[in-house]
């Protein structure tokens, strides 16, 4: 199966270490994660960029937080999107990580 998560991240020019978690996804991972992206209100691309605006604010926390685990918690941030004012997804990750934090 094609991994548009690494194809993405390639071209947005993300982390090599990112992109290397992203090409380490099962088949069924990038199945599960593209079910996420597709039930959302966000294009592939806004979640990608907000998976960069992720890794750039651990890295200023001096935290390490895996692949898997951004992708749960921007699901999370987009389901609280739906019904209300769509923002990007980038910005509603980053009141997310304002307000409540996140466990690495």
């Amino acid at each position: 199966m094609k991994n548009p998560f690494s194809i993405y991240l390639k071209k947005l020019q993300g982390p090599e270490e990112v992109i290397s978690q992203a090409q380490a996804f099962t088949d069924d991972q990038v199945k599960r994660f593209l079910e996420l992206v597709d039930e959302s209100a966000y294009a592939l691309s806004e979640w990608m960029e907000a998976v960069l605006v992720f890794e750039n604010w651990a890295k200023m926390a001096g935290r390490k937080i895996s692949l898997i685990h951004q992708l749960e918690y921007l699901s999370c941030c987009a389901e609280s999107a739906q019904g209300g004012v769509k923002l990007p997804l980038a910005v509603l990750l980053e009141e997310f990580l304002k307000t409540n934090g996140v466990e690495s």
